[in-house]
C-alpha cells in the first residue's frame, strides 16, 4: 500500500478535518480527498463521514486505523535500521513538552544511556497534537505530555499530577498571562473564571510567562515544581485563586510496549525518584 495514502488517512483522523489535514501536509484539499478516494477504492469501503464539522471515521475506518500506524511505524523503523545498521535496537525518541524537560525528564534520559547501554536516544520537544501524531507514525517512541488524545492502537498511561497555582511579580504592568497548559486546563480556567477577559500576553511554555513577568510584572498559572524555591524571592502566590491539577501521561504504540519496556520503566523509576515514591 502506498505510504502516502496511509499517512493522509491518520492525518484527517488526528486533525478531524480534511482541510487541516491538507495545510498541514501542504497539500491542497483536493489533493487530500483524491488520495482518500484512492484509499477507499482499494479497500472497498468509506472510511470518513464528513459533514460541516469535519470529518469523523467511520466503523471500518475505526478498524483500518491501527493497521495504519502499524504500517508506517514499521517503514520508519525500517528507514532507522538502515541509516543506523550498528544500533541494533535502531533510534528511540523521547518526546515531551519543554515544561517537562525543565525538570525530570533530562534525568530519565541519562538513566536509559546509564542502563540500556549505547543505543541512540534523541529528546525531542513538542506540544500534545503533534507528538501524539509522530507517536502514531513511529517518529516519537515514547512521549509524556498533558491531556493526550487517545487513538486506537496507543497505551496512555497516568504519571502523576502536576499542580498549577497563580503566581503574580510586581512591575509596571498587572496583566493575567495566559500560558497554553492544554484544553483541559483551558476549560476548567474558563468556569473558574467566567468574566475574565481575553489576556492581552500568551504564552506557549511557562518559562516564557515568568521571564516576561520578571520584567514586565503580572500574573500566570506556573505549575509547582517550577514556583519551589521561587516563592520567597520573586514570585507571590495568590492564595485567594483555586489551584488547578494538571495530569502527565506517558503514551507508546500498545505494540511497542514490549520493546521499549526498559525505556518505560527507567521513565517511571526517574518519576518516582523525583517524588520520592
Amino acid at each position: 500500500m502506498d505510504t502516502d495514502l496511509a499517512r493522509t488517512f491518520l492525518a484527517i483522523a488526528a486533525c478531524g478535518s480534511f482541510q487541516q489535514a491538507a495545510e498541514r501536509m501542504h497539500l491542497t484539499q483536493s489533493a487530500t480527498s483524491m488520495r482518500i478516494r484512492r484509499l477507499e477504492e482499494r479497500l472497498g469501503c468509506r472510511l470518513f463521514v464528513r459533514s460541516k464539522n469535519g470529518a469523523r471515521l467511520t466503523a471500518q475506518g475505526h478498524a483500518f486505523y491501527p493497521h495504519a500506524a502499524e504500517l508506517l511505524r514499521a517503514v520508519h523503523q525500517a528507514e532507522n535500521a538502515v541509516l543506523a545498521p550498528e544500533t541494533p535496537a535502531g533510534l528511540v525518541v523521547v518526546g515531551a513538552r519543554l515544561a517537562l524537560w525543565q525538570d525530570w525528564l533530562v534525568g530519565a534520559v541519562a538513566g536509559m544511556q546509564a542502563r540500556l547501554g549505547p543505543n541512540r536516544v534523541r529528546m525531542h520537544i513538542g506540544f500534545e497534537a503533534d507528538l501524539i501524531e509522530n507517536v502514531v507514525l513511529g517518529r516519537v517512541s515514547v512521549a509524556v505530555l498533558f491531556t493526550p488524545q487517545s487513538r486506537p492502537g496507543l497505551t496512555v498511561e497516568h504519571l502523576y499530577e502536576d499542580v498549577l497555582r497563580l503566581a503574580r511579580h510586581d512591575g509596571p504592568r498587572d496583566d493575567y498571562i495566559a500560558v497554553d497548559w492544554g484544553p483541559d486546563f483551558e476549560r476548567h480556567f474558563t468556569m473558574a473564571f467566567p468574566e475574565q477577559p481575553h489576556a492581552p500576553v500568551e504564552a506557549d511554555v511557562g518559562w516564557l510567562a515568568m521571564r516576561y513577568m520578571r520584567t514586565h510584572g503580572g500574573s500566570a498559572y506556573l505549575p509547582d515544581r517550577l514556583l519551589t524555591g521561587l516563592r520567597s524571592r520573586d514570585f507571590e502566590i495568590d492564595r485567594t485563586a483555586p489551584p488547578f491539577k494538571l495530569p502527565v501521561y506517558m503514551v507508546y504504540a500498545s505494540a511497542e510496549a514490549e520493546a521499549l519496556a526498559g525505556y518505560l520503566s527507567t521513565i517511571r523509576e526517574a518519576l518516582s525518584g523525583r517524588f520520592g515514591g
